[in-house]
């Protein structure tokens, strides 16, 4: 790459990155439209400045349509007559080919999202993402990603591994990680706070007086595995409840949990409430639960995470995290809209703030006898009322992360 460099002058009023913009401005006149330009640290070296001087003048080109900057590719000189705008562009929606509740696909999400992306007027394209992974898959998204024949891509629930990662960014298309996330350069996801969520729902069973929660967490090792322990351990550390490892197992991801050592569990522990980090397996644990005589919520308490699923796919109304999947779907086709037309993006990894939805299957623990109740009203929440007062508005009880 040829250039002249030209002098900033430290000793002026004017920021270096300013006077770096306006030296800029003169190079991509002399360029055509669509070439690339400069790197970040090919200016820095180029003019002897820092990244992050380089980086302002760029952003400010960029903010200014001069330059546009393609995720996975690099920056370009801007060609008006050819911007991408999200309701031109070609977006695949990928979800796993696996994810099945009593023959419902998780359709409240994914068409709340397809909803969403016809109402701005955006032309999607789904596919089913495949279990052994794009690069080892002759499928159909795969064809049509080396074909190029998507602008983007979306992909909603599915927890990718590292090789597939990679080659999603050899191939230079724009993809964003819905409802998963992995915290990676170049990664952008948009998901709900777990770490929040599941303090959330520990705080809710903490205020029912529930000491010995039981945490079934998934098999697969994921951000949301060790994300829902981080959150578990604090929330115990917050209310001074002692960690027992003996408390946490890990199940299957789905509703087919491992029925025998998910009862020898229950027997070992003796959980009086239990928190599942998925809904899915909410369902397979309630559903055990029953079968083997136990009481939903009169022995034990069931919580669950996202509130994916109708309350009518269980057997009593499940307490859960409202992961507000319609915010996120709209912070998603932000994110996605601002990438394929080369805005600079401000936030790479977006995280939804939980609510708490409070239904009948979390209940005042057992052992917190009606005496105990009656001598100290004081401990007697707003949590137990919710669950026990016909008429009372559950929703108040819901805390921001402000109020832990």
């Amino acid at each position: 790459m040829n250039i002249q460099e030209s002098i900033l002058d430290g000793n002026s009023k004017i920021p270096k990155y300013f006077q770096l913009k306006n030296i800029l401005l003169q190079q991509i006149l002399e360029k055509k439209a669509d070439e690339r330009f400069y790197s970040e640290r090919e200016l820095a070296a180029l003019y002897k400045v820092s990244v992050f001087t380089a980086r302002q003048a760029l952003a400010e080109l960029v903010k200014g349509e001069k330059l546009v900057r393609l995720h996975g590719k690099g920056t370009f000189i801007a060609n008006h007559s050819k911007t991408i705008k999200l309701e031109d562009a070609r977006i695949g929606l990928a979800w796993q080919e696996d994810i099945e509740v009593n023959g419902v696909v998780f359709t409240y999400e994914i068409l709340n999202l397809m909803a969403d992306c016809d109402r701005r007027h955006i032309h999607l394209s789904t596919f089913t993402y495949p279990r052994q992974g794009l690069r080892n898959s002759a499928c159909l998204l795969r064809n049509m990603l080396d074909q190029k024949r998507l602008d983007a891509l979306l992909i909603y629930c599915v927890p990718l591994d590292i090789g597939d990662i990679a080659w999603l960014q050899d191939r230079q298309v724009p993809f964003i990680l819905a409802g998963t996330d992995l915290f990676e350069d170049n990664i952008f996801s948009v998901m709900g706070d777990v770490f929040e969520g599941i303090r959330m729902a520990m705080n809710h069973l903490a205020e029912l007086k529930h000491t010995r929660i039981g945490l079934v967490n998934t098999a697969m090792n994921n951000y949301l595995k060790a994300t829902a322990v981080l959150g578990y351990r604090s929330a115990l550390d917050k209310r001074d409840i002692p960690f027992k490892p003996e408390l946490i197992i890990d199940m299957p991801y789905g509703e087919d949990i491992d029925l025998g050592r998910f009862d020898k569990w229950v027997e070992a522990a003796r959980p009086t409430g239990i928190l599942t980090v998925e809904e899915v397996m909410a369902l397979g644990v309630m559903k055990r639960l029953l079968c083997t005589g136990k009481s939903v919520p009169g022995d034990i308490s069931v919580i669950g995470y996202s509130d994916r699923l109708p309350p009518s796919c269980y057997p009593v109304s499940l307490t859960t995290i409202d992961t507000r999947i319609r915010i996120q779907n709209q912070k998603t086709l932000d994110l996605l809209s601002d990438m394929i037309s080369g805005k600079p993006v401000q936030q790479q990894h977006v995280k939804i703030a939980p609510e708490l939805v409070v239904r009948s299957s979390t209940a005042v623990c057992p052992s917190f006898s009606y005496e105990q109740q009656i001598d100290h009203p004081e401990k007697y929440s707003a949590a137990a009322k919710a669950v026990t007062e016909p008429g009372y508005n559950r929703r108040q009880i819901c805390k921001t992360p402000q109020e832990y």
